[in-house]
Formats: C-alpha cells, sequence, structure tokens
C-alpha cells in the first residue's frame, strides 16, 4: 500500500523514521550483490559525526564468512572462562 508523497522534506524524514524498523531474524539467503552494491553507494552519502567518515565495511561470504561466524560462537565462551577474549 502506497502512501501519499508527502510534502517537506521534514514530513519525509519523518515518514521514513516512522516506519524504521530493526531486523534480527536473518536467513541463510544470500543477499543480491548489485543490492549491496547499491546499499553501500547509498550509505557512503550518509552523514558522519563532525565530518569524522568513520566508516568501515567488511564484507565476506564464503569460507571468510564461515570462519569469522566460527569464532563468535566460540568467543562468549572465552569471555566467561577468561574475562577477556582475542580475535
Amino acid at each position: 500500500m502506497r502512501t501519499a508523497r508527502p510534502s517537506s522534506t521534514l514530513e519525509a524524514l519523518t515518514e521514513v523514521l516512522d516506519r524504521r524498523s530493526s531486523c534480527r531474524g536473518f536467513t541463510r539467503e544470500p543477499v543480491d550483490p548489485l543490492t549491496l552494491r547499491r546499499l553501500f553507494e547509498v550509505a557512503q552519502r550518509t552523514p558522519s559525526w563532525c565530518n569524522s567518515q568513520a566508516w568501515q565495511v567488511h564484507l565476506l561470504s564464503g569460507t571468510g564468512l564461515a570462519a569469522l561466524s566460527e569464532r563468535l560462537v566460540v568467543m562468549p565462551r572465552h569471555v566467561v572462562r577468561l574475562g577477556t577474549a582475542q580475535l
């Protein structure tokens, strides 16, 4: 269902923020590389605090993603036992 087009920048921003949600239910379905590229292109245009431009993006798939996932699953066990963890 489409809503009426906002008449001002403030209304457009308010509409985007009102419809915002956080997704924490991920699937194993891969995201299309063109979709990822477009998302990163849009994200590059977002402002940063004090123009610090502190963006760092790490995009993993395949064996790199599997290795990181394994380390993230194992890490909490080390944190509980040792009090610290090293990645």
